[in-house]
């Protein structure tokens, strides 16, 4: 065989809506197709019983008012292996009725960016790619609700692609920063993937420390992880 099969989930009872495994990658697959095409998901406050006593966690997803839904359901389950268990329309926990998400796209050749837009795509995520200019000119939160700021050095970043033309030239700058951190202060999700973290320990107060500022190329290596699975800790205080 040239490819792999997916288990199959599983679909238990039916309802007006879907709760989804939370614990399935596919399940987020699930939910773009559904909120593309008008529908609602919701999070639960709380854990859900799914029989035989085993729980799926707070924050496990409803999905509801979308067509064809126990259609759906039945392909999400036998394509991606995602397990549903029908259940009432829910009477509380988050809802989110669409996503707005802003890509950023530097213009230097940047392949993180080209690999998150194609993960964005393949996955149904919607997203605008953001140029400079676009975040310089402010406004983020009416459009969006989360940025994510691909793979880049601070200088690229802060001052753009050298020997750029002048059309592409200047990168964000102090006024693309200051947008940037107006857009959190007023709600907005910022995602730095990998070396963009350091944009927002420079430029947005972020309390934390850079472990290799400083120190020798074999003491960077002893911190580069590639592909590993770490396990962490959040404290929420």
């Amino acid at each position: 065989a040239d490819s792999i099969r997916v288990r199959p989930g599983t679909v238990t009872d039916a309802g007006p809506a879907y709760a989804l495994d939370p614990r399935m990658n596919n399940t987020h697959r699930a939910i773009h197709e559904a909120l593309r095409d008008g529908g609602r998901v919701s999070f639960l406050p709380g854990p859900i019983s799914v029989g035989g006593g085993a729980t799926w966690p707070a924050g496990t997803p409803v999905v509801s008012g979308v067509a064809g839904l126990p259609g759906r359901v039945a392909r999400w389950s036998g394509e991606w292996g995602v397990n549903a268990i029908g259940v009432g329309e829910p009477a509380s926990g988050a809802r989110l009725e669409r996503l707005r998400v802003g890509l950023y796209k530097p213009w230097s050749a940047n392949m993180d960016e080209g690999w998150t837009r194609w993960v964005f795509e393949r996955w149904g995520v919607p997203f605008d790619t953001l140029h400079d200019a676009q975040v310089r000119a402010g406004g983020l939160n009416a459009r969006y609700d989360a940025i994510v700021i691909p793979s880049e050095s601070y200088r690229t970043l802060m001052e753009g692609p050298r020997r750029a033309h002048a059309d592409y030239a200047g990168g964000l700058g102090e006024q693309g920063s200051a947008a940037l951190k107006r857009f959190v202060e007023e709600g907005g999700t910022l995602v730095l993937l990998d070396e963009a973290v350091t944009f927002g320990i420079r430029e947005l107060d972020i309390p934390v420390r850079d472990v290799n500022a400083g120190q020798d190329t074999a003491d960077v290596r002893r911190w580069y992880a590639p592909g590993s699975l770490l396990r962490v800790r959040w404290d929420s205080s």
